[in-house]
């Protein structure tokens, strides 16, 4: 890495899923997660149940998401990321745009340094190693590489929008029921 800023740059390097949607066009999402998006409007009261199935090598679940809005808002991103590689097969999308990537392979990089801290002028090397599974792979798998560096770009969505966001670390949990309200609302 090379910063030609004129103040120091905090570099962070992370991995991401990448896909490529019905329009053609990229889309990108966290790392071994999936997405369900909802471009419709929600008002108080409303309920949605999404169900879908979550696999792993040696287990599956099935799991059922119940949504109850407090409040209005104007679109719903639903993100379920997990902390490993898994297959995930919407059950019942409830409408909503589900995507997932099935093909990823960005379990398999190891990226070194992941952070750092680069002054204006100097050079940073990152080296960057793939290392392939020895069983159970065949086929095209993918992953994005992103470099970050500071200010942190925002993400932008309606100010009623709202984005839920689950970080499962195993898959003891298979149902969850949520009361979104403009406590649950937040960007990254």
């Amino acid at each position: 890495m090379i910063n030609n800023e004129s103040q120091a740059q905090e570099i962070t390097i992370y991995l991401s899923d990448w896909t490529r949607i019905s329009t053609g066009e990229n889309d990108f999402l966290a790392l071994n997660s999936a997405r369900w998006l909802f471009a419709r409007a929600f008002h108080a009261d409303d309920e949605l149940d999404i169900k879908y199935r979550a696999l792993i090598p040696s287990d599956s679940i099935t799991v059922n998401l119940h949504i109850h809005a407090l409040q209005d808002f104007s679109a719903l991103r639903i993100d379920e990321v997990f902390s490993s590689h898994v297959s995930i097969e919407s059950i019942d999308d409830a409408g909503g745009e589900f995507t997932t990537v099935s093909h990823s392979c960005g379990d398999w990089i190891i990226v070194a340094p992941q952070t750092f801290t680069i002054s204006p002028g100097a050079t940073q090397p990152v080296s960057f190693r793939v290392v392939v599974p020895d069983s159970g792979v065949s086929g095209m798998y993918w992953a994005m590489i992103f470099v970050e560096g500071s200010p942190r770009q925002q993400l932008f969505l309606p100010s009623s929008a709202s984005v839920l966001r689950f970080t499962r670390r195993s898959l003891d949990r298979k149902s969850y029921r949520v009361k979104l309200g403009a406590c649950a609302r937040w960007g990254e």
